[in-house]
């Protein structure tokens, strides 16, 4: 089994501005905050290599206020037909996230090119100096300072968030432009839309793992691990092992859904 985050893309179409997906594990619909007994495995999902020909694609930026010099926006594709579509934006935890638009796909593209495209327009243009563009693939933004963002989003001064979600809106005006222009392979079917999470700031301690460490151990030991599994409003989930009770692995939920199998002990005790 693995952490499934339901809420399709078409709800946040229609107007929603901020939303807490269902999530489940297996047939078990999770209270957001409740900690349950779960047993967790490595078990890496490996996603296509293309979009086919006539895929609706949704290409999106995600906005991070971090302790670096710029704000960080990375760029991501996920399909609208999904009922986990919006869910998965979510699960990335970013502070605001606008939805650059929605297209058809008249041909097959690498998994990638979309948003690949994208950061190269951006980065080649006034946004450039505004922002640092990642996607997926290559320098990656590390899910700690995430989390330490949310840990302190209190502190975050409301009109610089305010100034710098007005840029971002103007940059994915911009970068819908360009690649309406440049490529000949989309078919605009919507844009515009954003959201941002439901801001009941989660309890992160000071001390915290990403759920790197966690992996590592699982691949190298291969065996699974019991623990207390929890997700917050705003996109992080937390696993607390059983064997190590003041260690909490605070990451992305997205990062769970895609290299973890997990199981309610409740339900099955071994795997």
């Amino acid at each position: 089994m693995r952490l499934i985050l339901e809420y399709p893309l078409s709800i946040v179409l229609k107007g929603i501005k901020s939303f807490i997906p269902k999530v489940y594990i297996g047939l078990k619909e999770l209270k957001i905050g409740m900690k349950y007994p779960v047993r967790v495995k490595y078990r890496p999902s490996n996603p296509p290599l293309e979009w086919p020909k006539g895929s609706m694609v949704a290409l999106y930026m995600l906005l991070y206020l971090t302790r670096g010099s710029k704000p960080v926006v990375k760029l991501g594709t996920v399909s609208a037909y999904s009922l986990e579509s919006a869910g998965i934006i979510w699960a990335q935890a970013p502070l605001y996230a606008k939805i650059v638009g929605v297209f058809h796909l008249t041909r097959s593209v690498r998994l990638d090119e979309l948003e690949e495209r994208g950061q190269r327009m951006l980065k080649s243009s006034n946004y450039g100096s505004i922002f640092s563009f990642v996607i997926r693939r290559g320098v990656q933004l590390d899910s700690s300072h995430i989390v330490d963002m949310w840990k302190n989003v209190g502190n975050l001064d409301k009109s610089i968030i305010k100034e710098y979600t007005t840029k971002l809106n103007e940059a994915s005006e911009y970068l819908l432009s360009e690649m309406l222009k440049r490529l000949n392979y989309v078919e605009l079917i919507y844009d515009g839309a954003w959201f941002e999470p439901i801001q009941h700031l989660p309890e992160i301690p000071q001390d915290f793992r990403t759920l790197r460490y966690l992996l590592n151990e699982l691949r190298e030991k291969r065996r699974s691990i019991k623990g207390l599994f929890s997700a917050t409003s705003v996109g992080l989930c937390v696993f607390a092992s059983d064997y190590e009770q003041k260690v909490q692995y605070i990451d992305l939920c997205r990062e769970f859904t895609y290299t973890m199998k997990i199981i309610l002990r409740s339900e099955h005790e071994d795997f």
